[in-house]
């Protein structure tokens, strides 16, 4: 009786097999080549999905196995999984067994990926996952996975060794995973391509909706390969068209504790915004008292500095406003406008993840202290602004007073305010002040 039992399994278990996925999902799913093996695992050559929502997926390679010892479990593995080019999986295994936590969550599931492909421009390898689940394997609760060897090419090319991931619940809602709660994640030890630096820990949550991913991402310990850029905190937020490929109309980036070059922050709050061709981007916090040098020569002492800096960027031109309060005594005030052309079509792309292709600069700015004026236009060919393609023109409308103010604030080395003051005086005289053109 066994024996016949066990043939019967054998010869129409493939055809029981068939007709279960056809009286539970109709025609939605198609399987390809299903065998029933001498010891009663099942082999699927390939799933197919015929739903509107996954049309575009497969698994391939799947069996199924079962076994007795130490407890009952159900072994599933598959060769590779694909959903519509969005995602997919390689070399998949995974262990289902009772759980004795959760009686809405009866099934544990342990599973492990060789390889996850994301949206064409991730992937990440050696994932191990632990989560619950329903009965009917669309929801599931206290996903947790761990991975190595992470590679984000998409938008900042992050590679971190390790990561973390932790999702309270998870819902398979038409097709489509619906998190209930936001997705928390951490990378360790991360490194950037596309901007060459590192950072010891990235923390992050990711929200999903059927049209962007929302994300946050905060950086510690960060700084660029150069050591031009610095921070012990930088935290992103933003959102990326999963359809479009391509970052979404608004992101802020939030600086704490930062360096750049030779300027220290306390803080700085930097947000973009894009609509069509047209891109906003506002700028603004505190630089701490620092000592200015140029090319290394000793210029000055900044004091503490509040700013705000707004660039708008349509095609291939920008217009940039900038504003710098030097909280020294008396304080000074510096107003800057100013105009170029882009070599690049996408000026976040093209400028600040390669080299900006500046031309035809044209720059307006103000310098007010103790009620004095200092009044400059400068029109340069490129962002180096050489001497014979460029022109200069300054105007102050109480010479004496003005100097004597900068003097006093202690901003500028004596020496070359100076040499400032001498080279002011010999431009042509205009009531008080004096016009200089060179």
């Amino acid at each position: 009786m066994a024996f016949a039992v066990w043939i019967s399994a054998i010869m129409f278990g493939p055809w029981a097999i068939v007709k279960y996925a056809e009286n539970q999902f109709g025609d939605r799913i198609s399987l390809h080549n299903v065998v029933v093996t001498p010891q009663l695992d099942a082999k699927i050559n390939r799933i197919d999905f015929k739903d509107e929502k996954l049309r575009f997926s497969s698994i391939r390679g799947l069996e199924i196995r079962w076994s007795l010892m130490s407890g009952p479990k159900l072994i599933v593995e598959a060769s590779g999984v694909n959903h519509d080019d969005q995602f997919s999986l390689s070399n998949i295994s995974a262990v289902v067994t009772k759980s004795n936590s959760d009686t809405n969550f009866p099934l544990e599931i342990h599973a492990n990926a060789e390889k996850l492909m994301l949206l064409g421009s991730s992937d990440i390898s050696e994932i191990e996952t632990k989560f619950l689940s329903d009965i009917d394997l669309l929801e599931f609760r206290n996903f947790k996975a761990m991975s190595g060897n992470i590679n984000l090419r998409t938008p900042f090319a992050l590679v971190a060794e390790s990561g973390e991931l932790d999702v309270d619940e998870v819902r398979v809602v038409a097709g489509n995973p619906k998190i209930v709660d936001q997705i928390f994640f951490t990378l360790h030890d991360v490194a950037s391509k596309k901007i060459p630096g590192t950072a010891n820990r990235i923390l992050g949550t990711i929200t999903l909706d059927s049209e962007d991913i929302g994300f946050s991402i905060t950086a510690h310990k960060s700084q660029t390969n150069d050591a031009v850029f610095s921070a012990d905190q930088a935290a992103f937020v933003g959102t990326y068209d999963v359809h479009a490929r391509k970052m979404g109309s608004e992101a802020t980036l939030a600086i704490e504790n930062g360096k750049f070059m030779n300027f220290k922050f306390l803080h700085s709050n930097i947000k973009t915004s894009r609509k069509g061709d047209n891109i906003d981007v506002l700028a603004e916090g505190i630089i701490e008292p620092n000592s200015l040098e140029l090319k290394k020569r000793y210029i000055g002492n900044l004091p503490a500095t509040r700013y705000q800096i707004s660039l708008n960027a349509h095609s291939s031109s920008v217009l940039s406003k900038a504003e710098f309060k030097l909280q020294s005594k008396p304080s000074i005030d510096i107003k800057v406008t100013g105009f170029s052309k882009v070599g690049v079509s996408n000026l976040i792309d093209g400028c600040i993840f390669s080299e900006c292709d500046l031309g035809r600069i044209g720059l307006e700015y103000s310098i007010e202290t103790d009620g004095t004026q200092m009044f400059g236009v400068s029109d340069c060919a490129d962002l180096s602004c050489p001497a014979e393609l460029s022109n200069h023109k300054l105007i102050t409308s109480d010479t004496n007073k003005f100097f004597a103010s900068i003097q006093r604030s202690g901003v500028i080395s004596p020496l070359i305010l100076g040499a400032a003051y001498a080279q002011m005086l010999g431009g042509e005289v205009n009531g008080n002040g004096h016009n200089l053109r060179f």
